[in-house]
């Protein structure tokens, strides 16, 4: 039992020094050398077997694995035999399989080819529904606030209504309302078209204002009117006061003309 060991590793030895030679030396060679032999712990096992047996059957051992070999291949061919439509229904598969994949990688690359034109596509239809949305919003604050813009429209002509009715007052009163408006809503084209359809009526009230001084009216409503004048703000202090002077003097020298023409 003592010298089991030794004589174990002296015939591995053995054994390795005659099969190391006979591999070859290329890499993938020698891997598909090495795959075809057992494991050296079962080699070790067969070995120890083998020699353990009588001389007789060491010699006819060959010829057993030669048997059992033929035995093998027999059974392999039976078992190919009996398979046969599996092979070829996995055969059939196997093409099915590569035949798909193949088509399945022709439309994802057709997929990607059309993945750029798409996100452009999806982009332009992102600002376009933007657009539609902000319209929307307009319309919906419009139709919220239906009432305060037929009344916002409405200013220019009460406006002009005033000033033709000669209630100056109350025309100015709206003058001031639509500027208030447009400086607390600014670039708002329909408050602009407003003010300007105001400031028309405002330069008629300057004309009827100034006809007005041009004519034989009394000291108060002189006042009254220099008063609407200032409140108008189209002239600074020292140019109102000109003004004045000039009207009265137009209306002085027009009562004098009548007065030497009836004299």
């Amino acid at each position: 039992v003592a010298s089991a060991t030794p004589v174990k590793l002296n015939i591995m030895d053995f054994i390795d020094s005659i099969v190391e030679p006979l591999q070859p030396s290329n890499a993938v060679h020698a891997q598909t050398w090495a795959d075809a032999y057992m494991q050296r712990e079962e080699q070790e096992k067969y070995l120890l077997n083998l020699l353990a047996n009588p001389l007789e059957r060491v010699i006819s051992e060959p010829h057993r694995l030669e048997i059992e070999g033929n035995k093998i291949k027999k059974e392999i061919e039976s078992h190919a035999v009996e398979n046969y439509s599996s092979f070829l229904q996995s055969a059939v598969c196997v093409r099915h399989v590569r035949e798909d994949l193949e088509r399945s990688g022709r439309l994802l690359h057709e997929i990607a080819a059309r993945v750029p034109p798409l996100v452009t596509s999806a982009g332009e239809a992102s600002v376009s529904a933007a657009t539609v949305e902000a319209g929307r919003h307009g319309v919906r604050t419009a139709l919220r606030v239906h009432g305060q813009l037929l009344d916002l429209l409405e200013v220019a002509q009460l406006v002009d209504a005033s000033v033709r009715n000669e209630y100056y007052d109350e025309a100015l009163e709206l003058s001031a309302f639509a500027r208030r408006i447009q400086a607390r809503h600014p670039g708002v084209r329909v408050l602009e078209e407003v003010c300007a359809s105001v400031a028309a009526s405002e330069r008629a009230m300057l004309s009827r204002l100034l006809h007005k001084l041009r004519s034989n009216i009394q000291l108060p409503a002189c006042l009254q009117v220099i008063g609407l004048l200032r409140r108008l703000g189209t002239h600074s202090e020292d140019s109102l006061r000109r003004t004045f002077l000039d009207c009265r003097d137009a209306w002085l020298q027009a009562a004098i003309d009548q007065a030497t023409g009836t004299g």
